[in-house]
């Protein structure tokens, strides 16, 4: 099982019924929205960022790649799906929301529509992984129960 440790304990505190990873994955994306909506006045005007564009194909193979990866890369060292899902979409959001960031510096043309296209991607792509999970591994099934008695 995931056990958050460090300083990433300090930013999921414990609440009953969130993996760690989850919680994680929230407070990114929380702090990554509001940094953006500070700026919103600068994204790019719609008529110049149309929403079927090739950026936006990009934008969600590239949050699809990085959520699937990163789901399977951390079925290493997470059990549960519900904590490889939160740490998938976490790193997923977290790079689309960095670029649009990273964009927003002066670098390239913010645009909500992007994050919007990262957001499917992700949405996408994590699906999809717990999809093949569940095909490969099987539903969350209870061990058996085991005897103690001596006999």
């Amino acid at each position: 099982m995931f056990r958050a440790h460090g300083p990433v304990r300090a930013l999921a505190p414990r609440r009953r019924g969130l993996p760690a990873g989850a919680r994680v994955g929230r407070r990114i994306v929380a702090v990554a929205a509001a940094a953006l909506a500070l700026h919103a006045g600068t994204a790019r005007a719609s008529e110049d960022d149309p929403w079927l564009g090739r950026d936006k194909a990009l934008h969600f193979g590239a949050s699809d790649v990085i959520a699937g990866g990163t789901y399977a890369l951390s079925a290493l060292w997470i059990d549960g799906r519900n904590g490889r899902a939160g740490v998938a979409t976490g790193v997923a959001l977290g790079a689309g929301v960095s670029k649009e960031l990273y964009d927003l510096s002066g670098h390239g043309d913010p645009s909500f529509r992007d994050l919007a296209w990262d957001v499917v991607g992700t949405a996408f792509g994590v699906g999809l992984s717990v999809l093949v999970d569940l095909a490969v591994r099987g539903g969350d099934r209870a061990a058996p129960p085991t005897s103690s008695r001596a006999g």
